[in-house]
């Protein structure tokens, strides 16, 4: 499906738009960027396969769910509510900026799969935003507020950072979480961003890479977390500024 020069696909209140297959929606008319515009019920049904779409992807109302395969948004967008991914099916951001609404959570057995877009909560402290199981490979996730992860969290590589110079948020693991750091990276923590374990949480930090830190960045460990060096990585203190971990 080719598209572009400002066009907008609406999925209207009340009606559902069911993805089976596995056809691509790119963004490749030109001109101002596609959007596709979800005010009813998406779902990604019965492929097992991966659907790529390139367009600005809105969901205002939190009524996704990506029950079977891969959906991969590489052209951004926002999104609210509670998303699901079920089963062993994947949200994928390899591309662009894509913004969580404050209050956006994710359910469900499935992951998101950060693999080198820009996954971003709207601007300000009191905004907060929950994930459960998510890979992280590459990109970045940057905000001012706080980023919750409440399952599975594992780290192979990207940035951790702010929006705003100096305006540093909160990535946390939940009680229920656990955060992996492993592979070849590069992993970053800068701008100011706080990475926090919580009490009954655990980082395990495994293998031989280094995490980059520094520009007012902090790891946290509070009371009754556990940061579990396994490895032989190290912090490398190498951005400038100031790094800490408390």
């Amino acid at each position: 499906l080719n598209t572009g020069l400002g066009a907008t696909l609406r999925n209207v209140t009340g009606a559902n738009f069911n993805l089976t297959g596995d056809g691509a929606f790119p963004h490749n008319q030109g001109g101002v960027q596609t959007a596709f515009d979800n005010r009813g019920t998406f779902a990604r049904n019965t492929s097992a396969g991966t659907a790529t779409w390139g367009v600005s992807f809105i969901d205002s109302l939190g009524n996704l769910a990506i029950n079977t395969g891969t959906f991969q948004l590489t052209g951004g967008g926002r999104l609210a509510g509670t998303i699901t991914t079920s089963g062993t099916s994947t949200l994928e951001f390899p591309a662009g900026t894509m913004s969580l609404k404050g209050g956006f959570g994710h359910s469900g057995t499935g992951r998101i799969l950060l693999s080198g877009a820009t996954l971003a909560s709207d601007s300000g402290f009191g905004n907060a935003v929950s994930v459960n199981n998510m890979d992280f490979t590459s990109g970045t996730i940057a905000h001012e507020g706080s980023l919750t992860a409440n399952g599975a969290f594992n780290w192979t590589g990207g940035t951790f950072s702010s929006n705003t110079v100096g305006l540093g948020g909160t990535t946390g693991i939940a009680t229920v979480g656990v955060m992996t750091v492993s592979g070849a990276g590069p992993h970053t923590i800068t701008g100011a961003h706080t990475l926090q374990v919580g009490g009954g949480t655990r980082i395990d930090y495994t293998g031989n890479s280094a995490i980059k830190v520094g520009l007012g960045m902090t790891i946290r460990v509070q009371a009754g977390g556990l940061f579990d060096w396994l490895g032989d990585g190290i912090l490398n203190k190498n951005l400038g500024g100031t790094a800490t971990f408390d």
